[in-house]
C-alpha cells in the first residue's frame, strides 16, 4: 500500500465519464472500469497545494541562494553548516513540490484483468499516484450504507480480516445500488478465479 506514481502509458488515459449520477460517474476501460467522484474537491485542498508549491519553490531558492550570495565565512564549520542546511531545504522542497503535484481528483479503479482494486489520485496532467491496491480476494464485503436524513448514501469496501475500508462513491441510493451489484459480482468472480489459480499452483507443486 505504498504511495507510488503510475505511468499513464500503462493505464487508461482520462476520458469523459458517463453521465454524472449524484456525485459519481463510471468510465469503462479495456481492463475494467473507473469510479470517479464528480463532487467539488473543495477550495481547501487547492489552497493547501498552492501554498505547498510556493513554499517548496521558496525553500529551493533559499538553498541555491546560500551558495550564490556571498557573506558566509569559508571555514570548515561554515561550509558544513551550509551543506547541512542545503540538504534539509532541498529535501523539504522536494516533499512540498511532490505534494503540490499530486492532484485532487480521487478515483477507484476496478481492474478485472488483474483481479485488483486500486485507489488513486490524478493530477491536472492526468498523471496518477497510487494510494492503495488490493486483490479481489482481500475484499470481505461491498456495503451500501443508507443515507442519513437528507444526505447521500455511501458505497464502501470492507477488507477481509481488517478494520480498513475505503469509500468508493457517494450519491443517490438507487444509483449506487446498481454499482454495488456490479462490484460485488466482479469481486466474487475475480476472487473465485484467484482461488482456483492458487489451488492449481499448489496442486502442480504437490505433483512435482
Amino acid at each position: 500500500m505504498s504511495d507510488a506514481t503510475i505511468s499513464t502509458s500503462k493505464m487508461h488515459a482520462p476520458t469523459p465519464c458517463d453521465l454524472p449520477r449524484d456525485g459519481f460517474c463510471t468510465e469503462e476501460t479495456h481492463w475494467g472500469y473507473i469510479v470517479r467522484s464528480t463532487n467539488d474537491t473543495g477550495h481547501s485542498m487547492i489552497f493547501t497545494q498552492s501554498l505547498s508549491l510556493i513554499a517548496g519553490a521558496a525553500l529551493l531558492a533559499a538553498a541555491l541562494g546560500m551558495w550564490i550570495i556571498p557573506g558566509m565565512l569559508f571555514s570548515v564549520d561554515a561550509l558544513m553548516m551550509r551543506l547541512f542546511a542545503t540538504i534539509v531545504f532541498v529535501a523539504a522542497s522536494a516533499l512540498l513540490l511532490w505534494y503540490a503535484s499530486r492532484g485532487t481528483i480521487s478515483e477507484i479503479q476496478i481492474d478485472n484483468a488483474r483481479g485488483e482494486i486500486r485507489e488513486v489520485i490524478r493530477n491536472h496532467t492526468g498523471r496518477m499516484s497510487l494510494l492503495a491496491c488490493y486483490s479481489f480476494d482481500s475484499i470481505g464485503k461491498v456495503v451500501l450504507e443508507p443515507s442519513a436524513k437528507n444526505g447521500p448514501a455511501s458505497l464502501v469496501l470492507l477488507y477481509r480480516n481488517s478494520s480498513e475500508s475505503v469509500e468508493v462513491a457517494t450519491g443517490r441510493e438507487g444509483a449506487l445500488s446498481t454499482l454495488h451489484d456490479r462490484i460485488s459480482r466482479d469481486v466474487i468472480v475475480g476472487a473465485n478465479a484467484i482461488a482456483k489459480r492458487k489451488a492449481d499452483i499448489d496442486a502442480f507443486k504437490d505433483a512435482a
